[in-house]
């Protein structure tokens, strides 16, 4: 069983593309649920995606998490939300 939650839905969907042999379920919590050929950019809303670019601004290439979040978040690489 795989638990993705939030962007880790786009990682178990790819996880049981990938190997789904021994993938009993897929549990989906508050997550992106993907079908073929989706990203997160084109399944989350305009105030996300000017959320990530917004957090983008540093430099370009990655994603701060926005400061009120765990300071242990670390930076996301945009070109994940966009394949």
């Amino acid at each position: 069983v795989l638990v993705g939650q939030s962007y880790g839905g786009m990682i178990v969907s790819g996880a049981a593309d990938a190997e789904p042999s021994p993938i009993k379920a897929l549990v989906y919590v508050d997550a992106y649920v993907p079908a073929s050929g989706d990203s997160v950019w084109s399944l989350t809303t305009p105030r996300f995606r000017d959320m990530f670019v917004a957090g983008a601004k540093g430099d370009g290439l990655n994603c701060a998490p926005p400061p009120n979040l765990d300071p242990r978040c670390r930076p996301h690489p945009m070109a994940a939300f966009l394949q």
